[in-house]
């Protein structure tokens, strides 16, 4: 297994705790306060790229990596990012799971970026 399987394994391992444990606290705590419709989309947004990702829309059809992948990639994990400071003061579990989606685009995005500029 090499360094990209170990990577994928662990951001897999990740995103499976933070919902569990989202899961846990939303049990122990209540839902908590609606979250922003910002914070909405940019999780619906960051969710879309993880499942473009994941159904390599991205090598089937290689000339979208340059022109879509990065730039998409890269406002919505602005986006994300936003979303994770707004949205910590006002819903946490929400801002976790915001927060983990998008810290695992934003390796998945350098991850990708470091090996296509081999």
């Amino acid at each position: 297994m090499g360094f990209t399987g170990l990577l994928f394994l662990f951001m897999s391992m990740l995103m499976v705790a933070v919902l569990l444990l989202a899961v846990h606290l939303h049990k122990n705590h209540g839902a908590g306060p609606r979250p922003y419709i910002f914070s909405v989309l940019s999780l619906s947004l960051l969710l879309l790229n993880v499942l473009l990702f994941i159904i390599m829309l991205f090598t089937v059809v290689p000339d979208i990596v340059d022109r879509l992948f990065f730039p998409y990639g890269s406002i919505v994990c602005g986006m994300g990012i936003i979303a994770t400071f707004f949205e910590v003061r006002n819903n946490k579990i929400f801002a976790l799971a915001t927060a983990t989606v998008t810290l695992n685009s934003l390796l998945v995005l350098l991850l990708v970026l470091a090996i296509s500029g081999m």
